[in-house]
């Protein structure tokens, strides 16, 4: 069982895309034998997430929805949510686990040296890839050094593995099986995050991409969606391969026949014979609403709305759904809107640039409205950059009231009379009389030429729970004489014009968020994903003349000092600091996290812990009949 990790989650519907599942009859099947794979030393999967009732039966097809086109296939370059769904089926890690618990997956051993500068892993013995080759030392060394390492690939796992003085582990093969990491100053979560990047075979990457080694930029466009499945058959070790893709409407996948992973009865896992997964990019929260149903998919993430018709649905007719469709807990990671510091148009440019524009941005963004009239109450208010469920969490239970003081400071809760009066104080206000505030030229001393108050809030078309928001926000806004007009891009468009700084704003979000040094990619000057400020690093290191924002150095020094803090409570100490300062300064506006909702077929699916696709190893469908066949 694995979990599920990805970097931005751009939680779009794009291309409107019908798909009528058949049903199959289908009986299980006998579960091939972990045996029969001989050297192999298998990862028993020993607790299942329903070990008390858990009967397993091997076969069927489980079948779910996707409500955004995926941007490539590349687990290296990839960082939105609807890759990741792709991805995580194909490659596997080194370990798994927590940050302070890891756990052996394609490495089954690991030693730390005395000083912990150096940690060696033990490949798994007898592990091979998809297509049956065997996954070596020069495999792993080939995917960091390789496909990680150089700057010329955009790889935001570059960003978390770093040392804790920002240089990159320095990689020795030890023995055949054995390969050593090494930083001279460490961080505390140096051996999980090294531990979750996933292998990848170094034959098939270089029959796709020859020149990777000499030309390491290529490997950017490589693993497209135009990729032939035939042709990355074994790249990865993950449990299923990938049989088709059509990025408008299906992703399809098979077992993998190598995979190295048993039940505690020598049953090689998965139990399922494969995976579909139907891409809808439009309407894709309509359609996979609909398809459920309608009996053609095994399960999905509903929206709150859609509770009571499932309800409706099993009062009157019987549907097997559960009732436990509300987890009472925020999904993991972060929803907020953000303003580009670089947006093309200069009076916006320098409105945004002043964190006192932002703050009032967060006063007219009313959280307590969205919870209640959007997600029917059924999510938490957020403020901070990391996930209420955090044990660093700012707002945790049992902080002193020295921090809590500092805290509310900086915890700018929708209050219009407070915007107005700091949008009147930096001097944009309404000079024409029609109701729209007006940036006067020089704003701050930055040079811009006088503008209106007026940009677009761009988010992923489809997404009603997220168009609704943005609505809400401008709604609210215009009362204090910002015009906001809402509008909806294609995922890929957005993801684009986040990592090229090309926009005015943008509501999104932002998977993970439990552990602080996994959000470098993002908050950190260097960060492949500082979609706020895309110039920062340009303006650190190639303009001597141009001093980066001083809050960006506070940061990149929050972040450096965080990650090699050895004691929790002490990390917990710097990261209250850090989250305090971007609360203050406000990078991204953080709106309201919904609650974990999960809907399924109780008369199919099983072994599921309520994450069917993170715990796709072992979850099965009743009799080995799933919807989708």
């Amino acid at each position: 069982m694995r979990k599920e990790f990805a970097s931005l989650s751009l939680l779009a519907l794009l291309v409107v895309v019908i798909w009528f599942a058949t049903v199959n009859v289908v009986t299980a099947s006998p579960c091939p034998r972990i045996d029969q794979q001989k050297d192999l030393n298998p990862l028993v999967i020993e607790i299942m997430p329903d070990s008390e009732t858990a009967k397993p039966v091997c076969g069927g097809i489980m079948t779910s929805h996707l409500i955004a086109r995926p941007i490539s296939v590349n687990p290296i370059t990839g960082i939105d949510a609807s890759t990741f769904e792709l991805t995580a089926r194909i490659y596997d890690s080194l370990l798994d686990g927590k940050i302070d618990n890891p756990l052996p997956r394609m490495a089954e051993a690991w030693q730390q040296s005395d000083n912990k500068q150096t940690v060696t892993l033990t490949l798994r013995k007898g592990i091979k890839f998809a297509n049956g080759d065997p996954v070596t030392v020069e495999d792993v060394r080939f995917t960091f050094e390789n496909l990680i390492y150089p700057k010329e690939i955009a790889s935001s796992d570059r960003d978390v593995i770093a040392c804790g003085d920002g240089t990159l582990p320095v990689i020795r093969v030890e023995a055949s099986d054995k390969i050593s990491f090494t930083c001279t100053i460490r961080t505390r979560t140096f051996l999980a995050f090294i531990g979750l990047i996933e292998i990848l075979n170094k034959k098939k990457v270089l029959e796709l991409v020859p020149n990777v080694e000499k030309s390491p930029k290529d490997f950017n466009t490589a693993l497209s969606l135009a990729t032939s499945p035939e042709k990355m058959r074994g790249i990865g070790a993950g449990p299923f391969v990938l049989t088709k893709l059509d990025p408008g409407s299906v992703a399809e996948f098979a077992r993998n026949p190598f995979y190295w992973e048993s039940d505690k009865d020598h049953n090689q896992l998965p139990y399922l014979n494969g995976i579909r997964i139907l891409i809808a990019p439009t309407d894709g929260q309509v359609l996979a609403l609909a398809s459920f149903r309608n009996g053609q998919t095994d399960w999905f993430v509903p929206r709150p709305d859609d509770i009571s018709l499932l309800q409706a649905d099993k009062a009157s007719r019987g549907f097997p759904v559960n009732d436990d469709i509300n987890s009472g807990f925020p999904l993991p990671g972060t929803t907020f809107w953000v303003l580009s510091w670089t947006a093309k148009n200069p009076a916006l440019q320098a409105a945004f640039r002043a964190k006192e524009f932002r703050q009032a941005m967060s006063y007219l963004t009313d959280r307590a409205a969205i919870n209640k009239n959007i997600f029917n109450g059924l999510g938490t208010e957020i403020y901070w950059s990391l996930n209420p469920l955090s044990e660093y969490y700012v707002e945790r239970p049992g902080q002193p009231q020295a921090v809590i003081d500092r805290v509310n400071k900086t915890k700018f809760s929708f209050d219009l009379v407070k915007a107005r009066e700091i949008l009147d104080s930096l001097g944009l206000k309404d000079t024409d009389g029609d109701g729209i505030r007006e940036i006067p030229q020089n704003f701050q001393g930055r040079g811009n030429p006088a503008g209106k108050l007026e940009f677009a809030l761009s988010t992923n078309a489809g997404n009603t729970l997220r168009i609704e928001i943005a609505q809400q926000i401008a709604n609210d806004a215009r009362r204090a004489g910002v015009l906001i007009n809402v509008d909806t891009k294609d995922a890929a468009v957005l993801f684009d014009k986040l990592q090229t700084g090309d926009y005015e704003a943008i509501l999104t979000s932002l998977s993970g968020g439990y552990v602080p040094e996994s959000s470098a990619n993002v908050f950190t000057c260097d960060g492949n994903l500082h979609f706020f400020n895309v110039i920062c690093p340009f303006e650190k290191r190639n303009n001597p003349q141009v001093d980066y924002e001083k809050f960006e150095k506070k940061v990149d020094d929050f972040y450096g000092n965080g990650a090699v803090a050895q004691e929790i409570k002490e990390a917990k100490k710097i990261w209250d600091d850090a989250q305090i300062l971007i609360g203050e300064f406000q990078p991204m506006i953080y709106i309201v996290q919904m609650n974990a909702l999960f809907a399924y077929r109780t008369d199919v699916l099983r072994n599921h812990g309520r994450a069917p696709l993170a715990n796709q190893d072992v979850v099965y469908c009743l009799n080995g009949k799933c919807r989708g066949g």
